[in-house]
């Protein structure tokens, strides 16, 4: 006879579900990868272990007393409302206005910007008692929508006219030759970051999520 679940694993593998559902069911049903696979092929496994990893930083961490929002359906929803394109100040607003008297201003801001991390994968403020050697990116106003926009425009510095690589140069000869060191990251700001003494390349594996984004018009 098969083991029953806890109620709490349960619960949170069908928020993790529902969210999956917010993020990729909102995209067109004929979608498709470079790679040719249908968006329903997709295996959300990576971003399920990245989901935990934040919400352990934001939530878990301080036993919830940093955010306003402790519920993993209620921050479902705050996402969604991210889809809509509201603003910042609105959405501050909204969160307040549901606790009125019980959070502080702090954690309204430290449970929406948990919300713009799980919804972007960017790490969008500064988690409480974090030390981290690059700053985050600040969203201070507008829609979540408009300040990524604004990020991720920027002109290209070098140009790379008459550059040509061979086939053969890959992460491998990155790491044998040039001696970089390849690092990952559940940070879509740091990718193709080198380190202050050029010794470490950062990389942002999670390539469906940011076709996903790509089709949605966010990056």
């Amino acid at each position: 006879m098969p083991m029953h679940q806890p109620e709490r694993e349960l619960t949170r593998g069908s928020d993790q579900e529902e969210l999956v559902h917010i993020l990729w069911n909102s995209l067109p049903s004929h979608s498709r990868l470079f790679n040719g696979d249908p968006i329903s092929d997709l295996s959300h496994h990576a971003y399920f272990e990245y989901y935990e990893r934040i919400w352990g930083r934001f939530v878990d961490h301080g036993e919830g007393k940093y955010v306003a929002i402790q519920n993993r359906a209620e921050n479902n929803r705050l996402i969604q409302d991210l889809m809509y394109d509201k603003s910042r100040q609105d959405l501050l607003a909204e969160i307040c206005e549901n606790r009125p008297g019980s959070s502080s201003a702090d954690t309204f801001k430290n449970s929406l910007n948990l919300a713009a991390r799980m919804f972007a994968m960017v790490a969008i403020g500064a988690v409480p008692h974090q030390f981290r050697p690059r700053p985050p990116l600040e969203w201070q106003e507008g829609s979540l929508r408009d300040f990524l926009a604004q990020h991720f425009c920027q002109e290209q510095v070098m140009n790379h006219d008459g550059v040509k690589l061979p086939k053969a140069f890959n992460g491998w000869s990155l790491e044998k030759i040039g001696r970089i060191r390849i690092m990952f990251t559940d940070n879509l700001s740091d990718h193709l970051r080198l380190d202050e003494d050029n010794s470490r390349l950062y990389i942002f594996p999670f390539v469906s999520f940011l076709e996903c984004e790509r089709i949605k018009g966010y990056v």
